[in-house]
């Protein structure tokens, strides 16, 4: 019986979370065709390793994704939080954007902002793979998850 070897990097952020998303498509996979064998061995690399040793991918991670037969990348980066409003327009959402800032201070590992609206979705358009998470009122999330499907 052949087994397929597969290099995991589950990542950080949401990387975990899609990585046992896969693993259950992975497994039913193997269930349901006759001769497919995966074998995965998850191994750390990614932002988090990066702030604890100051190295991103390990030398013995590397080879070992390329002894493998696939590797599977799942997220890998810290969560980039940002809030896109109209504070300049709405008074409304000028005071959402100070208990933003607020709880966002409270958590200073994740990096977090605020910007306008119109300038988020120029920069989802220019630089789609720098936004993880935006929080954001019913109507420019709505408008902007559009923009991002």
């Amino acid at each position: 019986m052949k087994f397929h070897e597969i290099a995991g990097l589950p990542g950080d952020g949401i990387g975990p979370e899609c990585r046992e998303a896969t693993g259950v498509v992975m497994d039913r996979l193997c269930e349901r065709t006759s001769g497919l064998n995966l074998n995965l061995t998850l191994h750390r690399a990614g932002a988090e390793l990066y702030r604890e040793t100051g190295e991103t991918i390990p030398h013995s991670v590397m080879s070992a994704c390329l002894d493998a037969d696939a590797v599977l990348l799942s997220a890998i980066g810290l969560p980039n939080l940002r809030y896109p409003d109209k504070a300049h327009v709405f008074r409304s959402m000028a005071f959402f954007r100070e208990v933003f800032m607020d709880v966002a201070a409270s958590h200073p590992e994740i990096h977090h902002d605020a910007v306008y609206v119109d300038a988020m979705s120029l920069y989802m358009i220019q630089n789609p793979w720098d936004f993880d998470v935006s929080v954001m009122e019913n109507q420019f999330g709505d408008i902007l998850s559009d923009l991002g499907d």
